[in-house]
């Protein structure tokens, strides 16, 4: 039902969350999907308050520019509620960014259990050993990151299996699986102590 209300029914949504910028790679989604009629990219976020760059501006006359207006919506900031929304909307979330000096887009992501397809930057490498289910792409290859999306938006297999791993990074990794973990810590050493 959350694909109704985006309107967006029998479509692969792929997302990018977080505030908009230039180390995103947009452009690069923007590319990689110009043929694929059958999927629709949600930009989840607006500017950083601080940015008066003008991207915003620049990157919304590119999808005027590729005709991409009926597949590409900049969603702007998202309230919280709104945000549950986009996700249960979302099939995929992509992170095909230049560099990623910490990404609350990406854990939002994990957090909601989805598939990722990432660049292959050191940072999303080492989420990746870690567990998270992500397919990495080559950095700014358009070519590549359209095949990694067309191959998982049809293979459900696949991508419930990146999913399942998501999903298990983010319990393993809760804030509330942290606090018990800190919690039995503190209490063996606090016996130790006794």
């Amino acid at each position: 039902h959350y694909k109704e209300l985006f309107g967006v029914d029998g479509k692969k949504v792929l997302t990018v969350f977080g505030f908009l910028n230039t180390r995103k790679g947009y452009e690069l989604v923007l590319d990689a999907i110009r043929n694929l009629d059958d999927c629709v990219f949600f930009i989840a976020g607006g500017p950083h308050p601080s940015d008066k760059s003008g991207y915003v501006e620049r990157l919304s006359s590119i999808i005027r520019e590729m005709r991409l207006e009926q597949r590409v919506r900049i969603l702007g900031y998202l309230p919280e509620p709104q945000i549950a929304d986009v996700m249960g909307a979302t099939d995929i979330i992509l992170a095909p960014f230049h560099d990623m000096p910490g990404s609350a887009s990406l854990s939002l992501g994990i957090a909601y259990g989805k598939a990722v397809i990432g660049s292959d930057i050191e940072q999303m490498q080492e989420l990746r050993s870690r567990g998270i289910g992500v397919e990495i792409f080559q950095r700014d290859k358009t070519g590549d990151l359209r095949e990694k999306i067309v191959a998982l938006t049809g293979d459900a297999r696949r991508q419930a299996e990146l999913e399942q791993l998501s999903r298990s990074y983010a319990d393993r990794y809760s804030y509330s699986n942290t606090a018990v973990q800190l919690r039995e810590l503190y209490a063996g050493l606090l016996m130790r102590r006794t």
